[in-house]
């Protein structure tokens, strides 16, 4: 009597150990099995069984049959994988697909390792596979949620300089509108009055200066406000010959290399475009008009496989410091002891609402500015 009720506890024991291991193998979506190599079936424990949908029984489940569950993209690799175990004595680890058959596809991790047992036994497998499907999925949430939110701060960004520019745009306009208007309105008139011909178009380029302010600063102001720009078409070579014009007041003797593509720009807003230009070429021309070989070249050229034109300017100053190269863009970041640090923030606003993209680098002689530009522009 004794050694039945010793019998029985065992039972008893063993029973709950079992239950107990299942009802781990569950919570995290571990299976077991054991695989021999003559009888080419496994044991499966009950969880790995409800992984692959299996029904929950003690039936042992023949190679062919699992290998017949595995992904048909998977398939051919995961075999290799399986005789490769079985010829090493090394530990394999795979994560592939599965389709259950219900039809659903899982995403199980396998680990498998080769025991050799002795004594003239075969050799068995054995190993757990861990249905981690669901954790892909989080991480994939996770990744996607990332990317949103990166994309959220761009835009963010985008907005708060949009923002600082409708701003700054207002500010200029009330309080440069009345400066600039009596500025054209006196050159024009001394322009009338003078006889020296050198004076007369002195003036004139005044007055021709005075009145592009006053529209840059107009078409600023309506860009940011309504997100519109007004829609033009230009050639390329001819904006930069007229931007050179208006960059070099002050920096007589800069010797200027043209490489210029005539391309046609349709769609985009000529006087913005053409003050990114100025902003670049004068930044170019103030680095090196102390130099005697002072050089400033513009090459533009089409951008292969791309409807983009892309505009460089560089010279043969001192370059740009490293530490400052990421943040050459921000706003109040300046190259110059002087600067303010408007000027490329400004071209980069402008350059980014007409689609395109704008970015510095040192050269080797100097600093390089490049922008790509749409040919054609929608907005």
């Amino acid at each position: 009597m004794p050694h039945r009720t010793s019998l029985e506890a065992a039972l008893k024991k063993l029973h709950t150990q079992e239950r107990l291991t299942d009802e781990a193998q569950r919570i995290a979506s571990i299976g077991t099995y054991i695989h021999d190599s003559v009888s080419d079936e496994g044991i499966w424990s009950r969880q790995l069984k409800r992984i692959f949908g299996l029904p929950d029984d003690d039936a042992p489940v023949a190679t062919e049959c699992f290998m017949g569950m595995i992904h048909p993209e998977d398939r051919s690799w995961f075999r290799e994988a399986w005789i490769r175990a079985w010829r090493s004595a090394e530990r394999s680890e795979t994560e592939h697909r599965i389709v259950r058959t219900d039809g659903a596809v899982r995403h199980v991790h396998a680990w498998g390792q080769l025991l050799q047992q002795g004594d003239g036994e075969p050799a068995i497998m054995v190993g757990t596979v861990q249905d981690v499907t669901d954790r892909l999925v989080r991480e994939k949430l996770i990744v996607d949620q990332a990317e949103q939110l990166r994309a959220m701060e761009a835009e963010l960004l985008y907005l708060s300089r949009q923002s600082a520019m409708g701003t700054m745009a207002s500010t200029l306009a009330h309080e440069l509108n009345q400066p600039l208007t009596a500025i054209t309105f006196y050159a024009a008139a001394l322009k009338r009055g003078e006889q020296d011909q050198r004076r007369r178009d002195m003036l004139g380029t005044l007055e021709e200066n005075a009145l592009r302010a006053g529209e840059i600063i107009r078409r600023l102001r309506l860009s940011v406000e309504t997100g519109v720009a007004k829609k033009e078409r230009f050639r390329c070579d001819e904006l930069v010959n007229e931007a050179i014009t208006f960059s070099t007041i002050g920096c007589e003797g800069v010797a200027f290399e043209l490489d210029l593509a005539g391309e046609e720009i349709y769609g985009a807003d000529r006087v913005q475009i053409q003050q990114v230009l100025v902003n670049l070429i004068r930044n170019a021309c103030q680095a090196v008009k102390t130099r005697s070989d002072g050089k400033v070249r513009i090459a533009t050229s089409k951008v292969p496989a791309a409807d983009f034109i892309r505009i460089c300017i560089s010279d043969n100053g001192a370059g740009i410091p490293e530490a400052l190269l990421p943040r050459v863009f921000d706003s109040g970041v300046s190259t110059k002891e002087s600067g303010m640090g408007l000027g490329l923030s400004i071209s980069r606003t402008i350059v980014e609402a007409h689609g395109g993209r704008i970015w510095a680098e040192n050269g080797a002689e100097g600093a390089r500015f490049l922008f790509d530009l749409p040919l054609r522009t929608a907005h």
